[in-house]
């Protein structure tokens, strides 16, 4: 099923980089601090708070922005506390006195900042903890951080782009030179997660398919730079059958995808606007989108007949 993701927002609570000692970084618990790119890009009164602590690296995942997804590809990745545990029963939310109960005084004292700040500074009429808003109507917990492949793609933006993130052996995927706990999802995103890496191969193909991409346009929003808003638009605009293994067509769509991430890893996609890699990327492709897009109408109009 597709949905939005987690709300790690306020991202000055959540987003956070490594300060490095003259010793390096402790990768058991590293000291943090708030990102200072999601403090200045915060509205007000959430603008210019920075926090500052030490914290169990059980807590470090990384995410995603919509601005950093390519077509089969991603810039970089953020680094995102957050205060959950994975349990055989699925994940849960771990609050100040269960932390300071495990013994993890750097997520203990990580989330006394967290409550005061948002007690203050939160919405008058906003009855939520920060934890209930963290885990707004489950989107945090319902997601799998490790073994599953996760299909992504942005909630905005003039054009579709979605990637898959794999899992690794490890399923530690590092940001920021720092161990995550594996990969939470964000708001800014939608994601299906499934451990059929062939169905989530096929459905990213399927989704950066032109075609696709051309029929959701008339039902965006439309902002002051043209196209916006884009939510769940392409499974209410597009009839995307089910992944079947038995049909080569989707078959060859996933093995073209996969094909387009190994490409994707190997190009250089630094120092320049998203609107430039993203064009930079489907024009390194555009063999395989024609193919892509070929499959994709194929699919469809046996659908229709």
């Amino acid at each position: 099923m597709i949905k939005a993701g987690a709300s790690i927002y306020p991202r000055c609570l959540w987003f956070v980089q490594p300060i490095a000692s003259p010793f390096g970084v402790n990768r058991a618990k590293p000291t943090l601090e708030t990102l200072p790119e999601a403090a200045k890009a915060a509205k007000k009164p959430w603008q210019n708070i920075y926090l500052k602590g030490e914290v169990e690296a059980q807590y470090l995942y990384a995410t995603m922005l919509g601005r950093q997804l390519l077509p089969f590809g991603h810039t970089d990745l953020s680094l995102v506390v957050i205060p959950i545990e994975d349990k055989p029963t699925g994940l849960s939310l771990v609050n100040k006195e269960m932390a300071l109960g495990k013994g993890h005084s750097g997520l203990n004292n990580w989330l006394n900042q967290v409550e005061s700040l948002w007690d203050t500074y939160k919405k008058t009429g906003n009855k939520s903890t920060i934890y209930q808003w963290l885990d707004y109507i489950g989107k945090l917990t319902s997601q799998h951080p490790k073994g599953y492949y996760t299909v992504l793609y942005g909630g905005a933006g003039t054009n579709l782009a979605s990637c898959v993130l794999s899992p690794t052996s490890k399923n530690d995927p590092e940001v920021a030179g720092v161990n995550t706990s594996g990969f939470v999802a964000d708001i800014d995103t939608f994601l299906l997660q499934t451990q059929d890496g062939h169905e989530a191969q096929y459905l990213c193909a399927f989704l950066n398919a032109p075609f696709v991409d051309e029929a959701i346009k008339p039902h965006q929003t439309r902002g002051q730079w043209g196209e916006r808003h884009i939510y769940r638009r392409p499974f209410e605009v597009v009839s995307i059958p089910k992944f079947d293994p038995k049909d080569e067509r989707h078959q060859k769509l996933a093995e073209l995808s996969k094909i387009c991430h190994q490409k994707v890893a190997k190009l250089a996609l630094k120092g320049k606007s998203i609107g430039f890699l993203r064009n930079k990327v489907r024009d390194q492709l555009s063999q395989e989108l024609a193919e892509i897009g070929k499959l994709v109408k194929d699919i469809l109009s046996a659908g229709i007949a």
